[in-house]
């Protein structure tokens, strides 16, 4: 299964088809939106202060079985990378002409 990742805290999100949001800093909080979040299992939540969005990322990577064949995204809340899987499975792969991608600056308003 692939799956995209987009860190939020709170009521700031982005749409993105098929994303799992996950709320991250959730250690040093006790309101959620969203059932996904970096304060369970093996995690450095309350590090949120000194990481960031980084928090979310280190709990996909220790909490989530993910196999060699999968592609996991990882998006913050108010920015998105906007390539197709196919192209995406292409770059990464299928090429093996990179190992990461960089999108350009993206301006989408947050929900409110």
């Amino acid at each position: 299964m692939n799956n995209i990742y987009i860190s939020t805290f709170g009521k700031k999100t982005i749409k993105v088809k098929n994303e799992i949001p996950i709320e991250v800093g959730s250690a040093n909080r006790n309101n959620f939106l969203y059932s996904v979040r970096d304060d369970t299992g093996i995690n450095i939540s309350n590090e949120n202060k000194y990481y960031g969005e980084l928090t979310g990322l280190y709990w996909v990577w220790k909490n989530q079985a993910i196999q060699n064949d999968e592609l996991i995204g990882f998006g913050h809340y108010n920015k998105t990378l906007n390539v197709s899987f196919k192209k995406a499975y292409e770059l990464l792969v299928n090429e093996k002409k990179y190992n990461f991608l960089i999108a350009e600056k993206t301006y989408i308003e947050t929900v409110k």
